[in-house]
């Protein structure tokens, strides 16, 4: 089967082998045709290369597959051209940029994390006039700006803290899941931008490296002020 980089991939071809994170977890299953979003996952679990079926799907599926990329395409124009998505975008940019400038803080100054105001960036957000099916899409739409491990805890973040809202938690062990949410890749940004976003095939040493990043997690918040709870999450 031939393999293609990333770069290299498109909507419709057909996935010949189960791809996985480095962690193990499975991404795309064999057989799977591709789609945008599914690309998109690849691309934030750095995956540099895939192997693809060689044989043609047909026209038919094909054929559904360009109307649900038209469909797609035109929501997501709408959505971003709305008044509502510019003010979303607004909060979340800075949400972003106060957890980068607060997670480096923890890490070169060793200073105390603030739940407080995280859980105020992140409630500010969650608490927008949206609707749950709306938030999902701002934040799926976010990913085509910000990509970024920041980005990422704070959709981890606020989607923690909607499956809590979901499942009546009280509101204490709703602050614990969303700072677990927040704080759960912390031990990535202590792991180099040329091998975290290498678009190679990691060496082994590289793979086991980025495999302690859950480890560093730990490291950086277990002397912290923080329920055990919000700890351990960075183990998993």
């Amino acid at each position: 089967m031939p393999i293609y980089k990333l770069n290299e991939l498109s909507v419709g071809m057909i996935i010949a082998d189960d791809i996985r994170s480095y962690a193990g977890q499975i991404i795309v299953r064999k057989n799977s045709v591709l789609t945008r979003q599914m690309i998109g996952h690849l691309k934030y679990y750095s995956i540099p290369q895939v192997e693809i079926y060689e044989g043609e799907i047909s026209k038919e599926i094909k054929k559904a597959l360009d109307n649900q990329h038209n469909v797609e395409a035109t929501h997501l124009k709408r959505l971003l051209n709305s008044q509502e998505y510019k003010e979303f975008k607004k909060t979340y940019t800075n949400n972003v940029s106060v957890l980068e400038n607060s997670v480096n803080d923890i890490i070169l100054k060793n200073a105390p994390v603030q739940p407080k105001q995280l859980l105020h960036e992140i409630i500010t957000i969650f608490d927008t006039d949206q609707s749950y099916f709306s938030l999902f899409g701002m934040l799926h739409s976010m990913k085509h700006i910000d990509d970024s491990t920041y980005a990422h805890s704070v959709n981890v973040a606020i989607i923690s803290r909607m499956i809590g809202t979901w499942n009546n938690f009280d509101s204490e062990t709703l602050d614990q899941l969303t700072l677990a949410g927040l704080l759960h890749d912390i031990g990535k940004c202590q792991i180099p931008d040329h091998i975290l976003l290498k678009p190679r095939k990691l060496t082994k040493q590289e793979f086991e490296f980025v495999k302690m990043h859950s480890q560093f997690g730990y490291n950086i918040l277990k002397n912290q002020d923080l329920d055990p709870r919000v700890k351990n999450a960075a183990l998993f």
